[in-house]
């Protein structure tokens, strides 16, 4: 058992650390004139318009690698907008100025020429000059909670002279050598090793390269900004024609011979660039506000591809045409590549040492964590060896979810609808469902057992999972055809099972499906029969047609479908009488569904708790409208037609609107249940856009703060309430990863528990959570993907890898003595409530999970 969990990241502020640039402001001339111009394109107006200036930050840095530009300039001309090495060129910044202005004053075709010549004119004579300062790249106050609050400059800076640190220099171990390239991206800095490596495999060219990640982070009430490093593999298409997500497009990276690439310390980079699938056009198309639309205007002495063109060959736009390569990176959305994903721990920790010498002398590696309590998990269901502890295993196991189910159906039948495509998943749910409930399958499908009684009825169900008829079309038309459709076929479900009374019985429905992939685009009728079948009280749970794994698949979703029932397992604490017996846990979740998700954008704000009952726990929903609490199958059929849209009387809502109507809500609920010892669990990167007050730079210890009222102490809100924010990557690596180093430095491992730093005081609240690794992930942790020289295994491995979820114990209480709760031990609640039986450790706490999972009941109305 290792005792030490080492972070990916490194702290910044511990020593002095300041940078030497060549800065220019955004002149306050050209945001004026070029706002009027820009603005005469479009026939209505927005006051909130500022300078396009996204693509010409992307043309300068692809053109002047050296050459940095921060966000925000284009409203504020006091904050230095570009930062350089040294100073651009004068001709250089007049070419890539031009470049850039002639592209968006004439993107309808109707720009005056005449104008925009003179607008040329104008903006070459107010061309600022360069300037040289000196950055402070620790430069950092404090919030009233005491948590670190960089300046807003050093989120873009750290990360890219961190990477220009480490491009500088070349990877070397064990005979194995890497160079990179810098790509900037929305999530960061990135640096991928270039060239890509090869890996021959089914008789084609695999090509991967190591991918790092570099950003600036907070943690709640450390005075520590902290630089993430994040390791991982990106893939690139090779082979065959790129599979086009019309919704998601793909993302190119381009390496081109413009002007002024390299200069004398300057670093390589890849420009990356978006292609999207374009409705109007019915093709693949280079992303709008990309790089590509600028490129053609800057230089005419290179041929470019169109996005058809790359989609359509890959391959020979990556091996390079006339001086230009561009390399498509691969995405899951694709199919299967022959380099998987990730990397094991032993080769986290080579490459992260490396990370740590480069860094030398500018940032510290952030202190090591050690475990905060030997209590890691809750009671939970043996993995009986031997034949005989099977048997009595599962009779005790269906026994007490028999019982779940007879609580959470007040008593009732579990009536259940099976509607398939083949017999054989029909019968594997069959047998599943016996299986989790100790069942004999003699007695099918009716059976009747002291604590409850089931209920199966099993058909086929052709009509009602084919393909949606829509036929191809777009816009607002496409939008018509798909809610019509979905209508037809609620109506067609209606009539199977018959309109149900209001307060009929809830039923679960097992549908067999294909896959999504198999259905055309906008034709996956899902979500129609998801909405049908709460139009007939049924709650609904699908299992993929012709699944590999059937019977584990079949048993996967007996369990889900008793789930979305309310008829759970929760896990018994092991941590005694520090726990209250009547203590309730609720998790609350904001569900935000856009267009593209359910063609009318929603929000609702789900809460759901989880408290004692007579025979284990009971699990509800908060329904808004009602005023009161129901049961979470109730909750999940109320979610698919009583939801807010995001607009009032036709009206859109603002930000602020939105945010003061979550934040009603919360006080609302706070209010509801603040008589019971109450556990609420959210999660920071869901909630803190409806909610600021779990953003790192608000929360103060023990306070609460909605809107512009000063904040108070969450005693007011509850005398017996705790509150724990949970936060994870969020996409964009806010929580580190981490590997277990072993005492031979060629080796790391895996660890799980509830972790804090070593020198953590006494009143740390910030703790991590680690599970095992489950039977899915398991795989050689020594397993290494760069190896030169040797056709490595570990190319072949996926390496997965649990991730940390910080864990902030925003407020705990007094005990009967006058002492401060110890945050650990409600730390340690949160994470093993993150242990279900039969499943794999969730991601968030029970109650948290099951308030998540109700997004899958906001589909939208489609009207």
């Amino acid at each position: 058992m290792t005792s030490t969990v080492r972070l990916t990241a490194y702290d910044l502020g511990r020593d002095p650390w300041s940078h030497d640039f060549k800065v220019i402001a955004f002149a306050r001339e050209w945001r004026a004139e070029v706002i009027q111009r820009f603005a005469k394109q479009f026939p209505r107006k927005d006051p909130r318009w500022t300078a396009p200036i996204k693509q010409f930050n992307s043309l300068l840095q692809g053109a002047v690698p050296d050459v940095l530009a921060a966000p925000g300039v284009a409203t504020d001309d006091q904050m230095p907008w570009l930062y350089a090495a040294d100073h651009v060129p004068h001709d250089a910044m007049i070419r890539l100025t031009n470049a850039w202005l002639t592209r968006i004053l004439s993107r309808h075709g109707d720009a005056d020429g005449e104008e925009v010549d003179a607008l040329l004119d104008a903006l070459e004579d107010a061309m600022p000059a360069w300037k040289s300062t000196s950055v402070d790249l620790t430069e950092t106050t404090l919030t009233k909670g005491g948590t670190a609050n960089p300046h807003r400059r050093l989120y873009h800076l750290v990360p890219e002279v961190v990477a220009a640190r480490l491009a500088a220099r070349t990877y070397h171990h064990e005979g194995t050598e890497l160079s990179f390239r810098v790509v900037s991206s929305a999530r960061g800095t990135e640096l991928v090793s270039w060239p890509p490596q090869s890996h021959v495999s089914r008789g084609r060219d695999w090509r991967h390269s190591l991918l790092i990640r570099v950003s600036l982070h907070t943690v709640p009430f450390s005075d520590l900004p902290r630089v993430h490093v994040t390791y991982g593999v990106r893939r690139w298409v090779t082979g065959e024609p790129v599979k086009l997500d019309p919704q998601r497009g793909v993302t190119a990276c381009l390496q081109v011979p413009l002007p002024w690439t390299i200069r004398d310390g300057g670093v390589p980079r890849l420009i990356a660039n978006g292609v999207r699938h374009d409705p109007r056009l019915g093709a693949p198309a280079w992303r709008a506000d990309g790089l590509m639309t600028l490129l053609p205007e800057y230089s005419s002495a290179f041929t470019l591809p169109t996005a058809e063109e790359l989609i359509d060959n890959p391959t020979e736009w990556a091996l390079g045409r006339n001086g230009v390569s561009v390399w498509v990176a691969h995405s899951t959305s694709m199919g299967a590549h022959a380099a998987k994903s990730g990397l094991m721990p032993v080769e986290r920790r080579h490459f992260d040492e490396w990370v740590e010498e480069s860094l030398t002398g500018v940032l510290r590696r952030a202190t090591d964590l050690t475990k905060a309590t030997l209590l890691g998990k809750p009671q939970v269901w043996r993995r009986d060896k031997n034949d005989e502890a099977k048997a009595a295993s599962k009779v005790l196991k269906g026994r007490a979810r028999r019982l779940a189910c007879a609580a959470a159906l007040g008593g009732g039948a579990l009536d259940i609808d099976v509607r398939h495509e083949n017999d054989r998943t029909r019968d594997a749910l069959v047998v599943a469902l016996c299986d989790v409930l100790d069942l004999d399958p003699a007695s099918a499908p009716h059976w009747r057992t002291p604590e409850l009684e089931v209920r199966l009825d099993a058909a086929t169900w052709e009509e009602v999972v084919t393909d949606l008829p829509v036929s191809r079309s777009w816009g607002r038309a496409r939008a018509r055809a798909v809610a019509a459709a979905t209508r037809d076929r609620r109506e067609m479900i209606i009539r199977h099972f018959g309109a149900p009374p209001l307060d009929a019985p809830i039923r679960l429905v097992l549908v067999e499906l294909r896959d999504a992939d198999k259905f055309g685009p906008g034709r996956d009728p899902k979500s129609a029969i998801r909405l049908g079948c709460a139009d007939a009280r049924r709650v609904s749970q699908f299992i993929t047609t012709e699944t590999t794994a059937l019977a584990d698949r079949a048993r996967s979703s007996i369990l889900d479908g008793l789930r979305q029932l309310g008829a759970v397992l929760p896990p018994e604490h092991t941590l005694g009488a520090a726990i209250p017996p009547d203590l309730q846990y609720v998790g609350l979740w904001m569900i935000r569904k856009n267009h593209t998700t359910a063609r009318t954008a929603r929000r609702a704000l789900v809460a759901v708790r989880i408290r004692p009952a007579e025979h284990g726990q009971r699990v509800e929903g908060w329904n808004e409208h009602r005023k009161s609490w129901v049961s979470y199958r109730e909750l999940l059929l109320s979610l698919h037609g009583d939801v807010d849209a995001e607009q009032d009387g036709g009206a859109w809502l603002s930000l602020a609107e939105q945010r003061a109507a979550a934040e009603r809500r919360i006080r609302s609920l706070l209010f509801q249940i603040r008589g019971t010892p109450t556990l609420l669990l959210v999660q920071a990167g869901n909630l803190r856009h409806s909610w600021p007050w779990l953003l790192n730079s608000s929360m103060v210890p023990d306070s609460l703060g909605f809107g512009s009222w000063p904040a108070q102490r969450t005693a007011l809100f509850g005398p017996d309430l705790r509150i724990v924010v949970i936060r994870d990557s969020g996409g964009r690596d806010e929580v580190p990863q981490w590997y277990a180093p072993r005492d031979d430095a060629r080796f790391a491992g895996h660890a799980s528990g509830i972790w804090h730093p070593f020198d953590a005081e006494a009143d740390n609240r910030v703790f991590q959570s680690i599970t095992e690794v489950p039977v899915q992930g398991a795989a050689p942790n020594q397993a290494v993907k760069y190896r030169d020289g040797v056709a490595s295994k570990g190319v072949n491995v996926r390496g997965w890898n649990p991730e940390i979820r910080e864990l902030t114990v925003l407020a705990s209480r007094m005990t009967t003595t006058g002492e401060p709760e110890e945050p650990r031990t409600w730390a340690a609640l949160v994470h093993q409530l993150r242990y279900v039986d039969d499943y794999v450790p969730l991601a968030v706490p029970l109650a948290l999970h099951l308030a998540k999972r109700a997004e899958e009941y906001v589909v939208g109305e489609n009207r």
